[in-house]
């Protein structure tokens, strides 16, 4: 089976070749409006159960509807704990997506980081899944998969750090970090339902249209053997 990686308003998505083009925009429109709204709407220092309620309610304004989502917050047993954020997002993929789902997400990370000598998109990802207040700085990174019929399956690591972070989580090797507070980690699965997005195409488009960067790049294709 095949499919495209894309880097959309920072999440790392990778969507199935098997959705109508219309479609396939429509998902990738919606999950980048939802991603960018929720972060102009929430201040970097709110807590991160705030900025997902935010996020989630324009999904499913847009035409997504949730049937699934956990979250865990992992405490960390002492002031010299670290956490890696790639380790954690292929932890999360492959014990909350379906069976095949973190496999996809791994060979992403891995597709993205032969991508990593792209100075706009290595920019791009700093944007999206950093911010900065007050010398604290939150980190959320988030990957998905859309498969045929138009299902979502997506987890997000996020965490507080008063230290310099580095951007490139995905790299081999990542660089481990200090959270201030737990590290929250999210895993969820929607499905999108275009007939419920129509009255809201028009505004989000002129909407995104706004935007100073265009938020979706694609990265390249990938092969799948699952069926």
């Amino acid at each position: 089976m095949n499919y495209s990686v894309y880097v959309n308003a920072g999440v790392l998505l990778v969507v199935s070749s098997a959705l109508p083009s219309t479609i396939k925009q429509d998902v990738l429109d919606t999950l980048a409006f939802a991603r960018l709204a929720a972060d102009e709407d929430v201040p970097q220092g709110v807590q991160d159960s705030r900025w997902f309620d935010i996020y989630s309610g324009i999904l499913s304004a847009c035409g997504w509807s949730f049937f699934a989502e956990q979250q865990t917050d992992l405490a960390l047993l002492g002031p010299e704990s670290t956490v890696s954020g790639q380790e954690e997002m292929l932890e999360l993929a492959e014990t909350h997506l379906p069976s095949g789902q973190g496999l996809l997400i791994s060979a992403a990370l891995r597709r993205l980081a032969s991508a990593s000598s792209d100075a706009a998109l290595m920019q791009s990802l700093k944007r999206h899944c950093l911010s900065a207040e007050a010398g604290s700085v939150r980190f959320r990174a988030m990957a998905g998969v859309v498969e045929a019929g138009g299902f979502l399956g997506m987890v997000s690591v996020s965490f507080d750090t008063q230290g310099k972070i580095d951007p490139c989580y995905w790299e081999s090797g990542a660089a481990r970090h200090t959270p201030v507070g737990n590290v929250i980690r999210r895993g969820y699965s929607a499905r999108f339902n275009q007939a419920l997005y129509d009255e809201f195409r028009a505004d989000t488009r002129e909407w995104l249209a706004a935007e100073l960067h265009p938020p979706s790049v694609e990265i390249g294709p990938l092969f799948s053997e699952k069926h």
